[in-house]
């Protein structure tokens, strides 16, 4: 009876170590416990392609403690972002006009810039008189020339060969407005676009501080101009006889105007600049039309009108 309560034993021990074995091999125990994870340190953004105005791009970050994580954000297209190609000149500037040049994105053909070329201009009087001896009248058209000339000296009065007036004088059936805001010289001498038929406006340049008796004496065609605040005084007989001369505008900074400088019946307004103050003495009787010197005297600086059909001058 012992030997049986033994061998039970023995055998239940079996059991129990055998179903401990088996329980460690179980498949279906617990995985183990994941990684330790840590909070991103991101990096700046970085762009792996450029935005473009046909194509969007593509900016990056990267974590400084793991390197393989990354984010990627979208970089929206960029309508400035062109591929230019070369500048292509489509109109050629002249003496007279402006010139347009245009260029081509290379990823879209419909995207265009244009520029503006500058005019072309004559920095010597010589080639200037070359190149209006070739043009036509302008008698039928009476569109004039549109000229710049920039130059240090104006080569004498309208009689001296070689100067600008003369040019202007011997072409007096092609009308020219003349820009030489763009030159450097002081004095506008006597007499150096008298009786230049063909000049229909001038701009006068800053540098300039004196012009000369009959300087424009006998431009019928001048239909307005500004005196620049460097003028400080204005000859004899100046702008006399410009029989189109209509308005005037006369610079802060003369202080004197000579004997009939504005003499004939054609203007019809005169502004004297801001600060003009032209002392009594320095305006003859004859320099300003009808009363416009008396009605000057009291108001100064400001725009003067005259009366249809009159003399009489006020004040604006």
């Amino acid at each position: 009876m012992k030997n049986l309560f033994k061998l039970f034993g023995i055998i239940t021990l079996v059991a129990v170590i055998g179903f401990s074995f088996a329980a460690c091999g179980d498949d279906n125990s617990a995985p183990p416990p994941p990684p330790p994870t840590h909070v991103h340190q991101w990096g700046d953004w970085v762009v792996t392609k450029a935005a473009t105005c046909t194509e969007n791009g593509e900016e990056t970050r990267t974590c400084t403690i793991d390197a393989t994580h990354k984010e990627t954000e979208e970089i929206p297209k960029d309508t400035t972002a062109h591929d230019w190609g070369s500048w292509i000149q489509n109109i050629p500037a002249t003496y007279t006009v402006d010139g347009q040049e245009t260029r081509t994105c290379n990823l879209n053909a419909l995207h265009k810039e244009t520029r503006i070329v500058p005019q072309l201009i004559f920095t010597s009087i010589s080639d200037f008189a070359t190149w209006l001896a070739e043009q036509s009248d302008t008698t039928a058209t009476a569109i004039p020339y549109y000229v710049k000339l920039n130059v240090s000296d104006l080569g004498g009065n309208s009689g001296d060969t070689g100067s600008a007036g003369n040019v202007l004088r011997t072409n007096n059936t092609k009308k020219v407005s003349l820009d030489l805001s763009g030159s450097t010289f002081t004095n506008i001498v006597n007499s150096a676009f008298n009786h230049c038929d063909s000049l229909r406006t001038i701009k006068i340049p800053d540098s300039v501080t004196s012009i000369g008796n009959s300087a424009f004496l006998g431009c019928t065609s001048l239909a307005s101009v500004t005196i620049p605040d460097s003028v400080t005084s204005i000859g004899d007989s100046a702008f006399a006889d410009c029989g189109s001369l209509t308005s005037v505008t006369i610079g802060s900074g003369v202080t004197s105007i000579g004997s009939y400088a504005f003499y004939g019946p054609s203007l019809t307004s005169v502004t004297f600049a801001t600060g003009s103050n032209i002392a009594d003495n320095n305006i003859p009787s004859s320099a300003l039309p009808g009363n416009l010197k008396t009605a000057y005297s009291t108001g100064k600086a400001g725009t003067y009108t005259r009366t249809t059909g009159g003399d009489t001058w006020t004040k604006q």
